[in-house]
């Protein structure tokens, strides 16, 4: 027989794998090939790795290759473990694509970082000195005077200091922001040592200058939030108000020098609006202002005043410095970071579609080999495809969520750009980008919510089920401890029905010894025998009473096959059997349409069909369903009847081998069986026809009154 190699033929296998659902390639089948295969095949044995020969039934003309069905299923697994680890591959290299990807960004992060402080160590050195200039012109103040100017000025520039160093906070690196916080906290406190030297020299004006300066604070904030320009107008009015509120005490400039402060950030704000007709009238309108009150301070204070105009001035172009600063580091961050989403949006697009290709991929092939280990996990497959797409669920947030923060990122430093045309223009540009970026966002958010939603869905599958499965779990164990509690019960009702019966029984015995005794003494006497029937002996259909003296047709119960129990014929016999005397008992029959009462001998078969005749043990007569009495003897006798009677009273005489039945109503002889010769046990016996209906009434052993005289 010829070989083949193992390469060979592990590609021949794997690629009939591939399609054996369509063309049934593999095999099977125990049956050996007909005489014309046989004929026209081409053997190859090969061992494969796992100590399996596979031998290969190749026929002309014929696509099947013959594989026994275990190393067939052996061969599948293999094959699908092997394209499971290119698959695994493939996914490594595009883990490791990502890896590359993120150090190239942090590179360029770090990079653009470094850009960044060059450029603003100029910018910085520049706001230093300007700062310097105005601290300078803030102690040239005359100390001697109890003017609070020098303070209204100090707290002012402490003030645009802390919204400088928030701005940096803001815009810094993690590295930069310690030594930021810590510049601010030390202003802070400063402005504090300010506050308080304020209020310590005038405390109502204090008051109202620290609420100039909250004012101030939150115009500040609201302008830089670009918030309701309303809003803002009504904070301003709010603020002049305050101001007006002043006391002119003395020679105390803080008034003129708030008013002035307030009335040239109106004018700074309206300039940039400077485009409309009504807002130029505002700002002709709020400069004229402006005028007077720096004219008043010249007047009041002509040696102060021009320390005081200087240094607002100073105030003005720091604050402008660092505006300017913001937004250029503005425009280039924004520029910088939609060039990176753009990058990185189809980077992530060319990597999910393979992702999503890859999966499919890995999806099927997991599934085959849950197929070839068999119905191991359906629940475990479930749960398993839920993790996927949870974890798919996961990754798809998480990228949103870092395009919603670059996009927020975005949306910040707009608004730090001044609206100018040219801006307008490339804002407008970068607008529709973002709007772009907006559909996508909102289609990935789509795909996010149906992942959710099937997600919730089969959480709340899981749920149902589980609740389900708990419940089922208690009512299976109030059922069980109910089943204990009922067997326990059982268990002790039969331990106490067995010892009533055996006291029964041993009285019974005791009584029919002693009667048997007395009958022996008395061998002509006739007596009424109390008969009790024998459960051990009844048909799975028979019911008998707790007394053991009725007898009723029922469904069929599952008792145990004893040797002695009838299992055809629907029939019992008593517990205690004659083996002397003159017996007498009674039966009702009133009711039921077919029996057979009688006596029969121990020894009488138990199993299969029962004919009730002598010969088979058995001294009878039966109530046929035509309504005929009949006794099974030598042949068949019908005994004629008037009428049906009610009761049959059964008459046994042991010793002189007589069997006779009569009608106890009327006292009428019905039949006699005569000359027999009994030589073992004799017991009554009943037995119903096996079609009888449940619903029909019992027999009934009745009690025989005392006289039995009539019976001769």
């Amino acid at each position: 027989m010829g070989r083949i190699s193992q390469p060979l033929l592990v590609f021949l296998l794997c690629s009939a794998f591939q399609s054996a659902r369509g063309r049934h390639l593999f095999s099977d089948s125990k049956e050996t090939p007909s005489a014309f295969t046989r004929g026209k095949r081409a053997d190859s044995t090969v061992e494969v790795p796992g100590g399996y020969n596979v031998t290969v039934l190749l026929v002309p003309g014929s696509h099947t290759v013959h594989v026994p069905l275990r190393t067939e299923t052996v061969i599948k697994e293999r094959c699908l473990v092997q394209d499971l680890e290119e698959k695994e591959k493939e996914l490594e290299e595009v883990y490791a694509t990502n890896a590359d990807l993120a150090r190239q960004i942090a590179a360029l992060q770090k990079k653009l970082k470094e850009v960044e402080s060059s450029r603003d160590g100029a910018v910085k050195a520049q706001i230093t000195e300007l700062q310097g200039q105005l601290q300078d012109k803030i102690n040239k103040l005359e100390v001697q005077t109890q003017d609070n100017s020098k303070l209204v000025l100090q707290i002012t520039a402490l003030q645009g200091e802390l919204r400088g160093l928030k701005t940096e906070v803001a815009q810094a690196t993690e590295a930069e922001t310690t030594d930021l916080k810590r510049q601010l906290e030390e202003k802070e406190k400063q402005l504090k040592m300010r506050n308080k030297q304020l209020e310590d020299k005038n405390a109502y004006n204090a008051k109202l200058i620290l609420k100039i300066n909250e004012l101030e604070n939150e115009i500040w904030s609201l302008q830089q939030n670009q918030s309701d320009p309303a809003q803002v107008a009504e904070l301003q009015k709010e603020l002049q108000d305050t101001i007006n509120k002043l006391q002119e005490q003395n020679n105390d400039n803080s008034k003129l020098v708030l008013q002035i402060i307030a009335l040239q950030s109106q004018v700074r704000e309206l300039q940039k609006k400077a485009a409309d007709p009504v807002t130029k009238g505002q700002i002709v309108e709020l400069q004229r202002q402006l005028e007077e009150k720096t004219n008043k301070l010249e007047e009041k204070d002509k040696d102060n005043s021009k320390l005081i105009l200087q240094i607002i001035n100073l105030q003005n172009e720091v604050k402008e410095q660092q505006r300017r600063n913001a937004d250029m580091v503005a425009k280039e961050q924004i520029a910088e970071l939609q060039r990176q989403l753009r990058d990185k949006d189809e980077e992530c697009s060319s990597l999910q579609q393979r992702y999503d290709a890859l999966h499919d991929q890995l999806t099927s092939k997991f599934a085959e080999v849950s197929k070839l280990q068999g119905e191991l996990a359906d629940r475990d497959a479930e749960n398993s495809r839920l993790e996927a797409l949870r974890e798919q669920l996961v990754a798809k947030t998480k990228n949103c969520s870092r395009l919603q923060s670059q996009y927020d990122e975005l949306q910040k430093l707009q608004g730090k750009c001044e609206e100018t045309e040219e801006l307008q223009k490339q804002l407008s540009a970068w607008e529709g980008k973002i709007s772009r970026l907006e559909r996508q966002l909102k289609d990935k958010d789509s795909d996010i919510s149906t992942l959710e939603r099937g997600l919730r869905d089969k959480e709340s599958e899981n749920s149902r089920l589980e609740r389900e499965l708990r419940d089922k779990e208690s009512e299976n164990s109030r059922l069980e401890r109910e089943l204990r509690d009922k067997e326990s019960e059982n268990s002790r009702l039969e331990r106490e029905l067995r010892d009533k019966e055996d006291d029964y029984s041993r009285l019974q015995r005791r009584y029919n010894e002693l009667q048997g005794k007395k009958e022996e003494e008395e061998d002509t006497k006739i007596r009424a025998a109390v008969v009790t029937m024998d459960g051990n002996t009844a048909h799975p259909k028979l019911s008998l009473s707790r007394d053991g003296r009725e007898v009723a047709v029922v469904n069929t119960r599952n008792v145990p096959d004893n040797p002695e129990r009838f299992d055809t014929s629907l029939a019992i016999m008593a517990k205690d059997g004659f083996a002397s005397g003159r017996h007498y008992w009674e039966v009702k029959v009133e009711g039921k349409a077919c029996y057979s009462i009688g006596v029969a001998a121990g020894s009488a078969g138990r199993k299969g069909r029962i004919v009730p005749k002598p010969s088979k043990g058995f001294w009878t007569i039966i109530l046929t369903r035509n309504g005929d009495f009949r006794a099974l003897a030598g042949s068949p006798v019908t005994i004629p009847m008037r009428e049906k009677p009610n009761k049959i009273g059964v008459y046994l005489d042991y010793k002189g081998g007589e069997v006779a039945f009569y009608n106890p109503e009327n006292r009428s002889h019905m039949y006699s069986f005569t000359g027999q010769v009994f030589q073992e046990k004799m017991y009554p016996f009943i037995m119903t026809c096996e079609d009888s209906d449940v619903n029909e009434a019992p027999l009934v052993l009745t009690h025989v009154g005392t006289s039995l005289s009539w019976l001769g």
